[in-house]
């Protein structure tokens, strides 16, 4: 999924556009095939059948892609410029102290100019306890004062996207067919 996204924002990126419905397909198909081949080639325990799985979570990285691309990234490509993707960043957190950083995204309102930082983040239960986890979450707030101090300009926040793949589990309700 990350690696999915990362490509089409990187396309964004690049040329300041959405990507095309054949660029989103080209690089869906091409991320599934990827973990398809890294599932098989690393093994999997499952007490079913082991392509039963590989093909419904194949679905789920299809259908979080691609419905990201649709409700999401409209909205954020509105608002922002993407700035980078995946960039690697070193930063002297104190004296001998360096931290390396993979941003998801960097990213500047078109408005304000202000650079924002975008996380994307697969979650099983997007909950209230979740939502508020990142209010004081440690390592946003390190993001923040080293991308301040890297690209020498105010960086106003994190923007969190969720990506709500649920919870796999056996249905365990006596009345359910499943």
């Amino acid at each position: 999924i990350h690696a999915a996204l990362a490509d089409l924002l990187t396309y964004a990126r690049v040329t300041g556009n959405m990507p095309t419905s054949e660029q989103l397909d080209v690089t869906v198909a091409f991320h599934i095939g990827l973990y398809q081949d890294e599932v098989r080639a690393r093994g999997i325990a499952y007490d079913e059948n082991p392509e039963h799985l590989i093909k419904e979570q194949s679905a789920l990285i299809e259908g979080l892609v691609r419905g990201w691309v649709k409700v999401r990234m409209p909205a954020i490509l509105n608002e922002y410029e993407v700035v980078s993707v995946e960039e690697e960043m070193s930063w002297e957190m104190a004296p001998g102290l360096t931290q390396m950083l993979r941003l998801d995204g960097l990213l500047r309102h078109k408005v304000t100019n202000l650079l924002f930082i975008l996380e994307l983040k697969s979650v099983a239960s997007p909950g209230y306890q979740w939502q508020q986890g990142w209010e004081k979450n440690i390592q946003f707030m390190s993001y923040t004062q080293a991308v301040r101090e890297i690209m020498g300009e105010e960086c106003a926040g994190v923007v969190v996207e969720g990506l709500v793949k649920g919870i796999r589990r056996t249905e365990t309700a006596a009345s359910s067919p499943f």
